[in-house]
């Protein structure tokens, strides 16, 4: 039995998911799926996506818009099915996981080799975020994503279990993550890492010695790569994210 006070020298590698390790967004292909199967309704969809504009053309502020727009999701997802989700994230992930970035296998087994503990933490629903993290061995204890609660009826309720819309959502979740993995031993944030590809990675990316930040070929650099570039932080792309972390990690 490992005495209370002994303390040990653990390096974390917490990892978004949409844009980090995987193009396109792996939430919009959700939502999309679940108004196919008329899962979700077709206006409030829009309503969500026309926040997302308002909020691109700073109409509104980043915290009044996720505020808002998870308001709208919960209120549309309550009383209906997990089951017919869970169908639905499954067959999205079918269709996107050729999309992950081809160096995150690697990356993910040099980083184990390396003696990190691999972490995901995404804003993007637990249903289809379970499918990415199955695939790439990220076990339920290794990851958090918004979660809605379900009821005593088996139904979604208009409230979160996990919520992670905002950039202090996700040090939340990582602090939290990080104490009930090892509740007994000290983390080393200096050697540790995350990578994240928007703002609202930018707290979990502060709390380590060793942020990453990805700007996919061809996009637009965005207020992260901005705040990378003047913090000095790494910034890679899919063409070379695998040499310059693993340099990073020497």
């Amino acid at each position: 039995m490992s005495d209370k006070n002994t303390k040990s020298n653990i390096k974390l590698a917490v990892f978004d998911v949409d844009g980090t390790l995987s193009s396109g967004v792996l939430s919009l292909a959700f939502l999309q799926e679940l108004v196919q199967r008329k899962l979700f309704s077709s206006q409030v969809y829009q309503s969500l996506r026309d926040l997302e504009k308002d909020y691109a053309l700073e109409k509104i502020s980043r915290e009044a818009m996720s505020e808002k727009w998870l308001a709208t999701y919960l209120q549309e997802m309550a009383g209906k099915d997990p089951e017919h989700h869970l169908s639905a994230a499954e067959h999205v992930w079918e269709q996107s996981k050729a999309n992950a970035f081809s160096f995150v296998s690697p990356l993910l087994d040099k980083l184990t080799e390396k003696g990190y503990t691999n972490l995901v933490i995404s804003a993007s629903p637990r249903e289809i975020v379970k499918h990415f993290c199955e695939t790439y061995n990220f076990s339920p204890e290794r990851f958090r994503a918004t979660t809605v609660k379900v009821s005593n009826s088996g139904k979604y309720m208009a409230e979160t279990d996990v919520i992670l819309s905002l950039a202090k959502h996700k040090l939340v979740q990582l602090n939290s993550l990080a104490e009930s993995l090892f509740p007994d031993q000290e983390i080393n944030w200096e050697e540790s890492i995350a990578m994240g590809d928007s703002y609202s990675d930018v707290e979990m990316l502060r709390a380590t010695g060793r942020p990453v930040v990805m700007q996919e070929s061809g996009r637009k650099a965005n207020d992260l790569v901005e705040i990378a570039m003047e913090n000095n932080w790494t910034i890679v792309d899919e063409k070379n994210a695998l040499d310059k972390i693993l340099d990073l990690i020497k």
